[in-house]
């Protein structure tokens, strides 16, 4: 995986959060 400098490397970065952070969430709704 390339590694991000910038910018994009940054938005990049929070866009993975934001998706790691929601998985965590709708796994703890629906119980898994």
């Amino acid at each position: 995986m390339p590694r991000g400098s910038g910018a994009g490397g940054r938005i990049r970065r929070s866009i993975t959060r934001c998706i790691d952070s929601g998985a965590q969430i709708g796994a703890g709704a629906y119980g898994l």
